[in-house]
């Protein structure tokens, strides 16, 4: 993949394809800075194409459809390698594996565990952010400084609840 600024002015001139500009440069920069091989660019591939956060079992059975079978060390490693450089997120949840999802996907957004299929689903957005929630009237008093939040729904999800 090769950019040249001509290109660059010509293709993303408008502001919405800023958004396929960042996903596709860092996609990018990930492919630069570590090993190509076909296990690693098939793992940020499944990543970055996911509608919902993805745990090492669910990547594991995703690259044996595609009829790769990496030890579970080998993708670990992967993951490790691209949290490390901020492409992609770790997300950790209540009594469940850890999950990883492409970093600039959304932005800032929460998530919805179900319990029954173990899918971690992104919610569209900060819903703290977007109702005006005011975190500082939860602390013991006004000496403590928030500097994130994490919040978490966990339920079930439509199919499962059939």
């Amino acid at each position: 993949m090769e950019f040249k600024s001509k290109f660059l002015l010509t293709q993303y001139c408008c502001i919405s394809n800023l958004v396929a500009l960042i996903v596709a440069l860092t996609y990018y920069m990930a492919m630069v800075f570590m090993r190509r091989t076909i296990v690693s660019n098939k793992v940020m591939s499944l990543l970055q194409s996911s509608q919902v956060a993805l745990s090492i079992t669910q990547l594991l059975e995703k690259l044996k459809e595609d009829g790769l079978q990496p030890n579970r060390s080998t993708v670990y490693r992967i993951l490790d390698k691209l949290v490390e450089k901020g492409v992609v997120s770790l997300l950790a949840v209540n009594n469940a594996p850890t999950y990883f999802e492409w970093s600039d996907k959304k932005g800032h957004h929460h998530h919805f565990f179900c319990y029954e299929c173990k899918t971690l689903f992104c919610l569209s957005r900060c819903h703290v952010e977007t109702l005006g929630v005011d975190l500082k009237k939860l602390l013991p008093n006004q000496h403590f400084k928030i500097t994130a939040h994490d919040f978490n729904l966990y339920g079930v999800c439509p199919p499962c609840a059939k």
